[in-house]
């Protein structure tokens, strides 16, 4: 019936008993069916704290008296009915509602490309459980400000990593073309590819055989160990390009990158 309310209860049960642990951490999440019920494993000298997402907290201890039972706890279904579990769970968990990985994802990129939150909050963005909200365009305002690195091709093996990881064959002009307004790992090829930092493709000149890069990755460390721009899956935060009234068109978007809801999968 289940990995909570089944198998799982049961190698849990076990390990406590195993154990025998006299502080017990419960971190409830934002749905109420997904628990364990611990109460059964209360006793003297052990103390169960819960607590949930939203912040708010309750331990369960014994009571001191050896002649209480403690069959007469509540257990944790039954503290539905209670004022108690009522604060912790039915006005909480049933308003909480968790911010999608993706948009929690833009905002570190953006932060990071832009030099720390500071500096995000600094040109007028904000963010809440909405994303991020930036009506004036001001992130996209501030990056094409920004100078970016001009990359000859010859200097750099661009590579563009498909779902499975594969690598495409360097030296390919349609590449190049693909890496333009994308996101690039900065790597290392000689040491198994180890990335000293992200990119942004801002621009390829094809006459020149320029890549411009826009990266906070200090000059230094790009010349002595940078040898390879590695395109994945992700595709740019939609917050980095001009939009509406700002741009004359609506930029380019592939709809093989990863969800723009929640999780890392592509959209089904």
């Amino acid at each position: 019936d289940g990995y909570v309310k089944g198998m799982g209860f049961e190698i849990l049960s076990s390990l406590i008993n195993i154990v025998n642990p006299r502080h017990i951490a419960q971190i409830i999440g934002s749905s109420k069916a997904k628990f364990f019920d611990l109460t059964p494993h209360v006793k003297l000298h052990r103390t169960i704290h819960i607590a949930e997402t939203s912040g708010k907290s309750v331990s369960l201890t014994p009571p001191m008296s050896r002649v209480t039972s403690l069959s007469s706890m509540p257990s944790m279904h039954s503290m539905q009915d209670t004022s108690m579990h009522r604060s912790l769970s039915s006005s909480a968990l049933d308003s909480l509602s968790p911010i999608p990985s993706s948009l929690l994802r833009d905002l570190r990129l953006c932060v990071y490309f832009l030099g720390g939150y500071q500096s995000f909050l600094e040109i007028g963005a904000s963010f809440d459980k909405g994303g991020i909200v930036d009506d004036e365009n001001r992130i996209a305002m501030t990056l094409s400000k920004m100078c970016p690195y001009a990359v000859p091709f010859e200097s750099i093996d661009c590579i563009i990593l498909d779902e499975d990881g594969g690598l495409s064959q360097p030296g390919n002009h349609n590449i190049y073309r693909e890496l333009n307004a994308s996101i690039v790992g900065l790597c290392d090829k000689s040491k198994s590819y180890t990335c000293h930092g992200l990119g942004i493709v801002r621009g390829v000149d094809m006459v020149r055989q320029l890549l411009y890069i826009l990266t906070p990755v200090k000059a230094d460390i790009l010349c002595s160990n940078v040898t390879s721009a590695v395109r994945g899956q992700l595709q740019l935060p939609i917050e980095t390009r001009y939009r509406g009234e700002f741009s004359e068109s609506f930029p380019f978007l592939c709809c093989e990158g990863v969800s723009i809801d929640i999780g890392s999968d592509e959209i089904k």
